[in-house]
């Protein structure tokens, strides 16, 4: 594709948002094939997962993290590729190959915010789910550690300690960056829904609700329908969160 109305950034974005699967990801191969910059290669990834083709998701962000290891070194890919896969894999119900991705991704070089703390809070996550498979006590080891670390201030690595239990809701929140001196967040509906989301994990974590009653709230903020009109950069943030289909994955699957 090469006409100008596929270089709208957003539009990929509103085909999807409405439906139209086969348009968006054609649009985004195109700019995931193409030798232009890397910000022109975004988004294919997460548009398959919010069409559900999983195993084809989980190729991309393979393919993604190779690329990046060929050009740029061993795991030199961002930790969200990592994180990405690991989603990818949990909802085909490969439980394993997700906390193998996950564990890769804790050496990833680049993370947002410079905390590379997302793949650890996603080990925390699947050792709570999936306990024989992953030790919480280990998770929590690994976590803590990269929480001390000097690159793990602020947000989003505030996300790792509210879901640890290390801080409340409103240290969290304070957390979220703003803009001085108007103090306009640069963070939206996504981080309120990582909120919500890692408020049931830290809840189960302590043993004071149910895995029936996390499915249920995870269920909720699953909801596709709450999505679908919403402000396009909303959606793309949305989709752009791993856990969203995780949650949507754990709120079908048999107890």
């Amino acid at each position: 594709m090469s006409d100008s109305s596929s270089d709208d950034v957003n539009l990929p974005w509103m085909l999807l948002q409405q439906g139209n699967l086969t348009e968006s990801l054609a649009i985004l191969r195109d700019r995931y094939s193409s030798k232009r910059g890397p910000g022109r290669k975004r988004g294919l990834g997460e548009a398959l997962m919010w069409a559900g083709d999983y195993p084809a998701a989980a190729n991309h962000f393979r393919d993604a993290i190779d690329r990046d290891a060929r050009h740029q070194g061993y795991n030199a890919s961002n930790e969200e590729n990592f994180a990405f896969l690991g989603a990818a894999e949990w909802c085909l119900g490969d439980y394993e190959a997700a906390i193998k991705a996950w564990n890769l991704g804790i050496k990833a070089v680049y993370s947002i915010g410079g905390c590379r703390t997302h793949c650890p809070l996603l080990l925390f996550l699947a050792s709570i789910l999936m306990p024989h498979l992953y030790p919480e006590a280990r998770a929590q080891k690994i976590l803590l550690k990269r929480l001390n670390s000097r690159s793990a201030k602020g947000y989003p690595a505030s996300e790792a300690r509210f879901a640890l239990g290390l801080i409340d809701k409103q240290a969290l929140e304070a957390s979220w960056p703003a803009t001085p001196p108007l103090n306009i967040s640069l963070v939206g509906e996504e981080a309120e829904w990582t909120r919500d989301f890692y408020e049931v994990v830290r809840k189960l974590s302590a043993g004071t609700t149910t895995l029936e009653d996390a499915r249920s709230i995870w269920r909720n903020l699953s909801e596709r329908s709450r999505y679908k009109s919403a402000d396009i950069e909303d959606f793309y943030r949305m989709v752009s969160i791993p856990e969203f289909f995780i949650a949507g994955h754990e709120s079908t699957r048999s107890l």
